[in-house]
């Protein structure tokens, strides 16, 4: 008997309106959850809108990310997160200038956008990260790793969960 409920209660339990009571009762846990207290030794440096107004540019010049980077990096944080897709070409020199502020910087983790039903891949340029499954970090030059920055959407459109293994394709799950 107990085998025979295990096997039928898989296929009712991907029944559209019982995979939807199961989200909703995810989403009630994780609402009602007490949230953490914030970090004290995380910093984030946002390009919003002052920033495109002030440069009066979007996006952002590749050289003013550098320069910040360079400050940043100055502080020796033991990680720096860069959320931006390098995916594009820009002007070659202000391709070089961050490049080799990713290189002196050596703990820049860089944006890669892993492929989904709703987004195609986007990995960064070689100039930025030369990349070597067999490294540590997966970048044999310029940055030090990659990270993705998105996560599989769910049919109501809400983000619950996040890649446990590479798609296929992918040498490594950064």
């Amino acid at each position: 008997l107990p085998a025979l409920v295990a096997f039928l209660r898989y296929p009712v339990s991907q029944t559209p309106l019982l995979a939807d009571l199961a989200k909703w009762a995810y989403d009630l846990l994780v609402v009602r959850a007490p949230a953490p207290p914030p970090a004290s030794d995380i910093i984030i440096v946002d390009f919003g809108d002052d920033a495109v107004a002030f440069f009066k540019k979007f996006p952002i010049p590749r050289s003013a990310v550098a320069q910040v980077l360079r400050q940043v990096a100055a502080g020796e944080p033991e990680l720096v997160g860069l959320d931006l897709l390098l995916s594009e070409a820009r002007s070659p020199d202000e391709d070089r200038e961050l490049a080799g502020a990713l290189a002196e910087a050596q703990n820049v983790i860089l944006a890669n956008q892993m492929p989904s039903a709703q987004l195609p891949a986007q990995d960064p340029l070689p100039i930025f990260c030369q990349p070597d499954p067999q490294a540590p970090a997966y970048c044999a030059s310029g940055a030090f790793g990659l990270g993705f920055v998105n996560l599989p959407v769910d049919d109501d459109g809400f983000v619950r969960r996040m890649f446990l293994l590479p798609p296929r394709g992918y040498a490594v799950l950064p």
